[in-house]
């Protein structure tokens, strides 16, 4: 309630990591769903939006891109 970005964020990533683990049991032992624990946790953080906005890609930021062949 003091944080509604927090809440975001958190949610965000909750719904991310759900859709993580769920394609990755698919074709999965029960032994190996337990190993899979840090790998999705990792792959939510990555594409969660506020991890993105902290951590941009810098193939992506406007100043590195070359335009020059454009024109």
């Amino acid at each position: 309630a003091n944080s509604p970005m927090c809440t975001t964020m958190f949610i965000e990533y909750a719904n991310e990591y759900i859709a993580q683990y769920a394609e990755a049991t698919r074709d999965l032992w029960v032994s190996d769903i337990l190993d899979l624990d840090i790998e999705c946790a990792k792959k939510a953080c990555y594409v969660n939006s506020f991890y993105m906005d902290m951590n941009v890609d810098e193939r992506k930021i406007l100043r590195v891109i070359d335009l020059t062949d454009l024109q």
